[in-house]
């Protein structure tokens, strides 16, 4: 383990982009989606992405094995946040999903007691602000 964890909420296209980043850069990845078998079919996905970017050239000297080890489906949002040190949220863009997400994150953190962790958002289309309360 590397000692720096990150986790990402969504298993699409983008949270699949996201895991790769982080897990390049030398983090510890959690996957998380609501569906378990998005996030095991999105782990095997970052795999086959891992893999293109060593044939460029692209892993920073890593090998493609070390880069996805790193890379983990997590049981549960709150196992994932556990001990991060960054959350990206990559759900999809619709409002009404991006509140819920935010306070089931908001839960998992304070579950959790991780007052240290950095939350992002891969929203493009609306402001944050929509969609997390003042509390957060």
């Amino acid at each position: 383990m590397s000692g720096k964890k990150a986790v990402v909420l969504g298993s699409g296209i983008v949270g699949r982009a996201w895991a790769v980043i982080f897990a390049r850069g030398g983090f510890d990845v959690q996957l998380y989606d609501i569906e378990k078998k998005a996030s095991e079919l999105a782990v095997e996905q970052v795999g086959l992405m891992i893999r293109m970017l060593s044939e460029k050239g692209l892993l920073f000297g890593q090998s493609p094995d070390l880069v996805f080890s790193r890379v983990k489906a997590a049981a549960s949002l709150s196992s994932a946040v556990d001990g991060a040190d960054f959350l990206q949220e990559c759900v999809p863009e619709i409002l009404k999903i991006k509140k819920i997400v935010f306070g089931d994150i908001d839960k998992a953190v304070y579950e959790t007691k991780n007052d240290k962790i950095i939350i992002g958002s891969s929203s493009s289309n609306m402001a944050a602000s929509l969609f997390v309360g003042s509390e957060i």
